[in-house]
């Protein structure tokens, strides 16, 4: 049975399908808080019409077909609630969506015209391997929601609006899109099937507690965040500037702007490009790369408190760094060879080793904890000698390791705490002039000398099962 609408516009609390179809005629503006049922939906009429539903806030699913007539287009309008669409549809005028939701139960759900979606609004994915082929308008803050279900969209997607991704399961973006209103990534996989999926390259990027797969390409954006334990991986992305609050960047990251993390630990493990620098504002910095602070030319700021840590056996780090003040914490096995500089002191942690080659110039200090140690060629290594020199802490012994024949400066005070400070001379002759203090013990390791002057006060005793300690004067 067919049922026919009048040609003028009607209103129908429940438009039922499950008994019949319904034609359109010419020019009609139906509207129904419900759509629900099986059966069809075409126009056969003179002119386009449009079908309008939503209203009564309801979960509805349609799985009849929605189609044009002979030589006119259908177009559908959801203004509020949800309906699930679950046919082949082949209607062509469209589909706009003012409010509310639409789940797709199909690949061509939307049939063949484009999808038009105001802010707010919610596309939602019910089956799964869906392929979408539909352009796509977004007009606000539109939402896409796999909800575990993979789906691609692979139209266009255009306008000002911004798209987010929620759900768990995985959306791919495989057209070259323009939209210009950003895109954030709030749960489950966005994945890149093209180097312009994001759209507008001056958009921002906000992964929040998701995945985006740059699925190998080199992707460029605006402004990125990265926050909640989101992830960044497999490809290049270029922004302009890079906020990190808590992730993993398991992909390079380059362009003019810089990184500043601010709270929680990231960890970043490409070789990363980006020229401007990297501001370690808060939290902790994990780095699996020798690269991973992007070009040399742009150093590392850390601020008190903050800890440079790492993934990897050994890095050698070229990047200046500087210690805004207080203490900055390292917990990490690395040679840097870049000026280190700033007010702040250079703490050591953990089963750390750091080897200092530049000509540093930080102030505050270099102590040396929890079974640590610092290699050095150079007094100039350890920075100003008014910062001093503190080795061991509570129950261990810090180190420090001569790779040169050194004679450390006489008014670089060296403090010895704890467990005490192992000197390892290495072969070379070694001495320090300066007063050696603390309540710590003093291990000299290594076949060469190690000479002591000054009329030091330590307390711990000394010990030296191997090479020479000299007492000068």
């Amino acid at each position: 049975m067919t049922r026919s609408l009048g040609q003028e516009p009607q209103a129908m609390s429940t438009l039922d399908l499950n008994g019949q179809d319904v034609t359109l005629p010419d020019g009609t503006i139906f509207t129904t808080t419900y759509l629900t049922g099986s059966n069809d939906v075409t126009n056969n009429g003179g002119a386009d019409a449009t079908l309008t539903e939503g209203g009564g806030g309801a979960d509805n699913i349609y799985s009849g077909l929605i189609s044009d007539g002979t030589t006119n287009k259908t177009a559908i309008t959801q203004s509020s609630g949800f309906v699930d669409l679950t046919d082949a549809n082949t209607y062509s005028g469209g589909t706009n969506l003012q409010g509310g939701e639409i789940g797709l139960g199909n690949a061509s759900a939307l049939g063949t015209g484009a999808l038009t979606m105001a802010g707010g609004t919610t596309l939602q994915a019910d089956a799964a391997g869906l392929f979408i082929s539909n352009a796509i308008g977004l007009g606000g803050i539109e939402t896409v929601d796999t909800t575990g279900y993979s789906l691609t969209l692979s139209g266009t997607i255009s306008g000002g609006g911004s798209l987010t991704k929620i759900g768990t399961g995985t959306l791919t973006l495989s057209f070259s899109n323009t939209y210009s209103g950003g895109t954030y990534v709030n749960a489950g996989v966005l994945k890149l099937g093209s180097v312009t999926a994001l759209g507008s390259t001056s958009g921002a990027l906000d992964v929040n507690a998701g995945t985006l797969d740059l699925g190998g390409f080199s992707a460029t954006v605006g402004a990125v965040t990265l926050e909640n334990g989101g992830l960044i991986e497999n490809g290049r992305l270029a922004a302009t500037s890079y906020t990190l609050s808590g992730g993993t960047v398991i992909a390079v990251l380059a362009g003019a702007g810089g990184v500043t993390v601010n709270g929680g630990t990231v960890t970043l493990f490409g070789a990363n490009t980006y020229d401007g620098g990297t501001n370690l504002v808060s939290g902790t910095l994990d780095v699996a790369n020798s690269n991973a602070l992007g070009n040399t030319s742009g150093g590392l700021t850390m601020a008190d408190q903050t800890t440079l840590s790492a993934e990897a056996q050994w890095l050698t780090i070229a990047n200046d760094i500087s210690l805004a003040g207080g203490t900055e914490i390292f917990d990490i096995r690395a040679t840097l060879s870049g000026v280190i500089s700033g007010t702040g002191a250079l703490s050591l942690t953990g089963m750390g080793f750091l080897t200092l080659s530049g000509t540093n110039t930080y102030s505050g200090g270099t102590l040396v904890n929890d079974l640590s140690g610092v290699s050095i060629t150079s007094d100039a290594n350890l920075g100003a000698a008014s910062g001093g020199l503190t080795l061991g802490s509570a129950g261990t012994i810090g180190g420090l390791v001569f790779g040169a024949s050194i004679n450390l400066s006489s008014s670089r005070a060296v403090t010895l705490i704890g467990g005490g400070g192992d000197f390892n001379t290495g072969s070379f002759s070694t001495a320090i002039s300066s007063v050696i203090s603390g309540d710590g013990r003093l291990y000299k390791d290594g076949s060469g000398t190690l000479t002591l002057s000054g009329a030091n006060t330590y307390s711990g005793g000394t010990y030296f099962p191997i090479g020479t300690i000299a007492i000068g004067h």
